[in-house]
């Protein structure tokens, strides 16, 4: 089985919407996941620069990562991963592990400082996965919704 990240191509397209498409409704039934989704993939700051990346498992495109250099106010970098994606079928075989490798040599060519990831609450599956990559925690969103007119 060969597993290989790289750089998307303009043919990847097609592949890549109908991911996108099967992650916002993978998304839509967890909880918070809607407004994610409804959110899109770069809701805030612009980015400065993108990254769109595929994963192939035996030159099979399986999955798919969106990432964004932001600039900080003390003129330092970040990279936002605003999407990540694997099919269900090929995750736990390396396709994830390729995905974030391809997002962190992209930030640190880049002069990034490091990598954020948004996770779900109650996404143990995809906490796990970035814990296991040497992510921790930096920051929790709280959210309280508002009936309309209040």
């Amino acid at each position: 089985m060969d597993v290989a990240a790289r750089r998307a191509a303009p043919e990847d397209a097609d592949v890549i919407s109908c991911l996108r498409a099967a992650a916002a409704h993978e998304l839509s039934g967890a909880r918070a996941g809607e407004l994610l989704v409804r959110e899109g993939p770069f809701p805030s700051p612009p980015a400065a620069e993108v990254l769109v990346g595929v994963v192939e498992i035996d030159a099979v495109v399986v999955g798919f990562v969106e990432a964004a250099l932001v600039e900080l106010g003390d003129g330092g970098a970040l990279c936002r991963v605003a999407s990540v994606y694997v099919e269900a079928a090929a995750r736990e075989v390396g396709a994830g592990e390729a995905l974030m490798e391809l997002a962190r040599s992209w930030a640190s060519d880049r002069g990034a400082e490091g990598i954020d990831v948004a996770v779900l609450p109650g996404a143990r599956e995809a906490k796990n996965f970035l814990e296991s990559a040497g992510f921790a925690a930096r920051l929790l969103v709280m959210h309280r919704p508002l009936a309309p007119g209040s």
